[in-house]
């Protein structure tokens, strides 16, 4: 039953711009930091021919291209209106396998992919299939050492880039390779296709998963790589760069660990204005070792993966040896400034132009329950989704504080006066206040996978639940 509760109107504040261990603690576990030791240089790809001018990380106010509708990741929609009189305008036909990624949208399409391999493009108006595409047959999870999702085919959110009206995505093959691919954003059809399976000691493809969304930059696409649910086998965290015409060298970072430190956040890689990018890494085998080795840090990389700064928690080893995982959200730019949180369920401010390396936040607030997905931003409110809780917390400089506190979701995003998520338990779309956190709407899903977020653009929210599409008008 669809629930509407009419209140005085909410304005939109300040319009602005599972892979690895996804079972973290649902608290924060008793812990004692330990001493920052002395971090070892990390270590830089070699570079490739320099890169065009950056691609920009405000708001496009042509579509939602990309995760959270920009490279800052902050899940603001400009387009629509005030809330009106929210309702279910029309539900997909069945695709060919569940949707783990963010809906796009771009020129009257819905742009959606599913586990099954496939690209489809959907008429925003009516949910019809204008288009497509197999890219590839799946992985069954039976060929997987361990894992969470059958079939796996393309489980990250694309990117679109509306110059050349191009989609990227990355599929996993039933070999086990990753392919990036590029498609006419008309018809569906492969413009190019290229393995980025990286080829290094200590990263085996089968136990890869590229689960995080996919980024522009400087002219080049960005894809990050953790390992399956289970931390099973041999992976490495590690990026890759790709030029956006397909041709040339593919630029690697490996994170410089044993094992592990995936880069798996379903929010992806952020860029910010200059074309810098910035990505967050998970837990690694540290073992009894006290070299830094770059897990459970947020780290900033040129668009050919050059290494410019770093930041991690003091405890960092300690988060890698009890899978909490600091990258569990990606970094969202909020200004000049980065805020993440971790399965540890701290929330950290960081300076992005000069990240401070271990120990150098620029404040931190406790939350008491684990991080996951991404963050959403409105004006000076940052919604940051916890295992418990939808946390508002209010951010005044450099001070941090709790504002309030809403019910467990998956990452939230902002539309015509109105935070937007779905329930953890339950699957129910929901809308709830900016400013106080009470809600406004609800509609049940039904079926929905881990980390669903919707999109919203020009009056309309598009969401995920299980193999079809679901929109909402009056947003």
């Amino acid at each position: 039953m669809v629930r509407w509760i009419t209140r005085g109107r909410v304005a939109l504040l300040g319009l602005a711009l599972c892979a690895a261990g996804c079972g973290g603690g649902t608290s924060v576990p008793p812990r004692t930091p330990t001493a920052a030791p002395t971090p070892t240089a990390p270590p830089t790809a070699t570079p490739s021919a320099p890169a065009p001018s950056p691609t920009p990380s405000s708001a496009s106010v042509e579509g939602w291209l990309t995760y959270h509708g920009n490279l800052a990741r902050t899940g603001v929609d400009a387009t629509s209106p005030s809330l009106s009189s929210p309702a279910l305008a029309w539900r997909s036909p069945a695709l060919d396998g569940p949707i783990w990624a963010e809906p796009l949208v771009d020129g009257g399409q819905v742009i959606v992919v599913t586990v099954g391999g496939s690209v489809y493009s959907l008429a925003a108006a009516t949910g019809q299939v204008s288009w497509r595409t197999h890219v590839d047959d799946p992985i069954s999870r039976s060929d997987l050492p361990c894992g969470n999702v059958n079939p796996l085919g393309i489980l990250s959110t694309p990117v679109i880039d509306p110059a050349t009206q191009t989609i990227f995505v990355v599929a996993e093959t039933t070999s086990a390779s990753h392919e990036m691919v590029a498609l006419s954003e008309a018809d569906g059809s492969i413009l190019w296709r290229r393995s980025i399976d990286a080829s290094a000691p200590g990263v085996v493809s089968l136990d890869q998963q590229q689960r995080a969304a996919l980024a522009l930059a400087g002219g080049r696409v960005l894809a990050t790589f953790g390992g399956l649910d289970g931390d099973c086998g041999t992976y490495k965290g590690y990026v890759v760069s790709v030029p956006e015409n397909g041709s040339g060298p593919t630029d690697t970072y490996i994170l410089p660990v044993a094992n592990q430190g995936g880069i798996w956040s379903p929010s992806g890689p952020s860029v910010d204005a200059a074309g810098d990018v910035f990505v967050a890494s998970g837990n690694s085998e540290v073992g009894s070792s006290t070299t830094f080795d770059m897990s459970d840090s947020v780290i900033e990389l040129t668009p050919t993966l050059q290494v410019e700064g770093y930041f991690a928690p003091t405890d960092w080893r300690y988060l890698s040896q009890t899978d909490l995982d600091l990258g569990s959200t990606g970094p969202m730019l909020f200004g000049s400034e980065i805020l993440i949180a971790g399965k540890d369920g701290v929330l950290y401010l960081l300076n992005s132009t000069a990240l401070g390396g271990i120990g150098g936040q620029v404040a931190s607030l406790g939350l008491g329950s684990g991080s996951f997905g991404g963050l959403a931003e409105d004006g000076t409110t940052v919604f940051v989704p916890t295992v418990r809780n939808l946390d508002a917390v209010s951010v005044q400089g450099s001070t941090l504080r709790l504002a309030w506190q809403g019910p467990a979701t998956w990452p939230a995003i902002l539309s015509g006066g109105g935070v937007w998520a779905v329930t953890r338990s339950g699957g129910d779309l929901v809308a709830l206040s900016p400013a106080s956190g009470a809600q406004l709407y609800s509609l049940p899903l039904g079926s929905v996978e881990d980390f669903t977020t919707p999109t919203a653009f020009a009056g309309q929210l598009y969401v995920a639940a299980g193999d079809q599409i679901i929109a909402v008008s009056g947003v």
